[in-house]
């Protein structure tokens, strides 16, 4: 009895192994005739994958209370170094990309996130089997809910993000809330008392969930589709990532209150150059303390930055050379046209000094006041010896009469090298590296005439004007102060935009950027200096010059006139805090010039217009006839 029973077992055994083996081949037979609907799992130690796949080591949620949709929440992700590092290898050499993956055996290896979600409770999750195969099942329908974000694009950032849960139109003929017969509805997702359903502006019903009341958790994984050069494929899953939540319940989200200095390593000379000098880099190693940080730091709608410091080796002070909201590993890069001395050439074989910090500015849920700033400690100073020489820097600015330039800062931001249009990336790159509030170098007032249109205690309207050939425009602003540097705050095609959630009594700085419609740059506003209701201080009302009617007329050529542009504040009892005094600008320097000061000077017959403005963009037009 005994033997027979091992008997039968091997037996047993045997077919299926052979049962098991025919429908192994049979699967991989329809995947190579391209039927869909069939995926793989495998676990993240299968060797196939040229790096290690893990689940995202930090996630953080916050609602954005309306920023974007009345639901929507901004989720953040860690990805692991190795997977970073990897990934990042089709953004910066995306001609040899194809190459590596092909060495490897693979026609393409790519990466997507995926969320699931439970809202009220920690085990409501929406996953079904399916999701292995990105949300279609064996037929090839797909089954997924409209919230079940398997189709998030993950990049190659160490912090990525998505904008979830964004808003639901409820109505009857809408298959994202009634469901498709297939694919659940949120009306089947969701539970009574969970929600409530509001009217927008046109009367629209739509869903709403305060989360004030409620809590939503969330989890995320990766997964890898590698296909082979074959047409094959396989989908390598990682395993979920720890629980986050946003809502009412926020003791998942752990405050990570201290940062150390950034890890650096191979000092160098890049070889390429910005603005005509040489750019120095470091290579970047991302901890995993400073990961979860940039993690809770981003959901909440806060910055962090990785500053670069330099100077000429044997000199005292340090000049901030580069400042940005990216943090990631690889190269980081060090402008040193900053170094610039006016009117001298630093030459070839100058050592230059560098070290390195981070900054963050942590905040209280998304529109929250901010509750931490603070830098890191420095990194060692390390030193580099310049191949070739930092150009001379232009001389102290003089009151010629031929404009305003009295407070202008580093290269000029038009064309950046002095001939090309510059791209948005290259003017993200210049004004979050300006090292204080003063016009940059290439601005005019008259341009885009931005200005401050309102400001309450919590938002301030900035507006201007749209040039010829523009296509849309991007913002950048901060608070007011030489350590607070500009970000990049949106882009629109509008000529206004409102920036809501500010501080009380407190200035903000404000860029706007023109575009066309190949991103190439056609200029940017002076800095519009405004201060938000609430506090001590306000803004001007307007500007005046002692020119009667607003008309000068100039005799000739060498006659001159005192415009005395006077900025008027709008409360006598609250105070304006001048970050930048008067100015003036001729629309025709041919015809008639004025000096900082407002002293016009006729050049030539002819016809042009002075304006006159102040901080806040608060201005006065003077027309100026030259009679001959």
């Amino acid at each position: 009895m005994m033997e027979n029973a091992k008997q039968g077992k091997r037996i047993g055994k045997t077919v299926l192994s052979r049962i098991a083996s025919v429908l192994m081949a049979l699967a991989l037979l329809l995947i190579m005739q391209g039927i869909s609907g069939i995926g793989f799992e495998a676990k993240a130690d299968v060797p196939d994958l040229p790096f290690k796949l893990e689940a995202p080591s930090r996630v953080a949620l916050a609602w954005m209370k309306g920023r974007d949709a009345a639901t929507a929440m901004n989720l953040t992700y860690s990805m692991g170094n190795e997977m970073s590092n990897f990934f990042s290898q089709s953004e910066t050499d995306p001609e040899g990309w194809p190459a590596k993956i092909n060495a490897l055996g693979y026609d393409s290896i790519s990466m997507k996130a995926q969320m699931d979600w439970s809202l009220d409770s920690n085990s409501d999750w929406k996953y079904t089997a399916d999701w292995d195969n990105y949300g279609v099942n064996d037929a090839g329908v797909r089954t997924v809910g409209p919230w079940d974000a398997v189709d998030e694009t993950a990049t190659a950032r160490i912090v990525d993000y998505a904008w979830v849960f964004r808003g639901v139109r409820i109505s009857d003929d809408n298959v994202e809330w009634t469901g498709d017969g297939t694919a659940k509805g949120l009306k089947e997702q969701l539970k009574d008392g969970q929600y409530t359903i509001k009217k927008d502006s046109e009367g629209t019903d739509y869903l709403y969930i305060d989360y004030s009341q409620h809590t939503m958790y969330v989890r995320v994984r990766y997964i890898v589709t590698a296909r082979a050069l074959d047409d094959t494929e396989k989908n390598f899953i990682s395993d979920w990532s720890s629980t986050t939540c946003a809502g009412k319940d926020t003791t998942m989200r752990m405050a990570v209150l201290s940062l150390e200095a950034p890890s650096v390593s191979d000092p160098r000379i890049s070889g390429e150059g910005f603005n005509g000098a040489p750019v120095a880099q470091v290579t970047q190693t991302v901890s995993d303390g400073v990961k979860n940080l940039y993690t809770d730091v981003l959901a909440d709608n806060g910055t962090m930055r990785f500053y670069a410091e330099a100077r000429v080796k044997g000199t005292d002070k340090w000049i901030q050379c580069d400042g940005t909201g990216e943090i990631w590993n690889g190269a980081m890069d060090v402008k040193l046209i900053y170094l610039q001395i006016p009117g001298k050439e630093i030459p070839a074989g100058t050592e230059i000094e560098l070290r390195f910090r981070y900054y963050y500015e942590m905040r209280n849920g998304y529109d929250g006041d901010t509750t931490i700033q603070d830098y890191s400690a420095y990194t060692p100073v390390y030193t580099v010896k310049l191949t070739q020489p930092i150009p001379k820097g232009p001389g102290d600015p003089v009151d010629d009469g031929s404009g305003s330039g009295d407070d202008t800062d580093g290269p000029a931001i038009a064309t950046l090298d002095g001939k090309t249009p510059a791209t948005e990336g290259q003017v993200e790159a210049f004004v979050k590296s300006l090292k204080n509030d003063n016009d940059p170098k290439g601005t005019t007032f008259g341009f885009l005439f931005a200005k401050q249109k309102k400001a309450t205690k919590n938002a301030i309207t900035i507006t201007w004007k749209k040039p010829k050939n523009a296509a849309y425009f991007v913002i950048y602003g901060n608070k007011c102060g030489k350590e607070n540097h500009y970000e990049r705050i949106t882009s629109v095609t509008a000529t206004s935009y409102t920036h809501k959630g500010l501080e009380k009594g407190t200035y903000y700085k404000f860029l706007v950027s023109a575009f066309d419609k190949d991103n190439k740059h056609l200029g940017t506003s002076n800095t519009v200096h405004v201060a938000t209701k609430g506090g001590k201080v306000c803004n001007f009302k307007k500007v005046t010059t002692v020119a009667k009617k607003n008309q000068v007329t100039l005799a000739k050529k060498g006659k001159t006139f005192k415009l005395k542009g006077k900025a008027t504040p709008e409360s006598t009892k609250l105070k304006v805090n001048v970050h930048r005094k008067v100015r003036y600008e001729s629309t025709d320097k041919k015809i008639a010039t004025v000096s900082t000061s407002g002293k016009v000077t006729a050049k030539k017959k002819g016809t042009c217009y002075i304006y006159v403005y102040a901080q806040n963009g608060a201005y006065q037009k003077v027309k100026v006839t030259v009679k001959k």
